[in-house]
């Protein structure tokens, strides 16, 4: 599920969240963002589209927790989801391979949403 991330007053689309290997049964899903726009980050719309997608994961699709990964060298996400309290759970190591013989780690977070079903 893609949601498209705008600003109310131009409509100028500056990124885009997705919700992704929705699973009902376990009430869970998969969540990811990207500000594709680069001259709009840093202005706080990436925690305001992040805390929109996961109240309507809690209140409309009724999950009991989101999960996400990143590359590890990428703090401003690290930083995003744990402001949005998003713990570590795990890592990978040498997960993404980065240039012809670099690696890196993926860190893995997840949040629990609380939800009693």
């Amino acid at each position: 599920l893609r949601f498209i991330i705008d600003l109310i007053d131009t409509a100028k689309v500056i990124g885009k969240r997705d919700l992704f290997d929705y699973d009902a049964i376990n009430a869970r899903a998969g969540v990811g963002i990207v500000l594709t726009d680069l001259s709009e980050r840093s202005k706080g719309y990436a925690y305001e589209a992040l805390n929109s997608i996961v109240n309507y994961s809690k209140d409309t699709l009724h999950l009991n927790q989101l999960y996400c990964s990143m590359h590890a060298s990428n703090f401003a996400s690290i930083q995003l989801f744990e402001k949005m309290n998003f713990s570590k759970t795990g890592q990978r190591k040498s997960w993404f391979k980065v240039g012809l013989n670099n690696w890196e780690d993926e860190v893995e977070m997840q949040l629990l949403l609380s939800y009693n079903l």
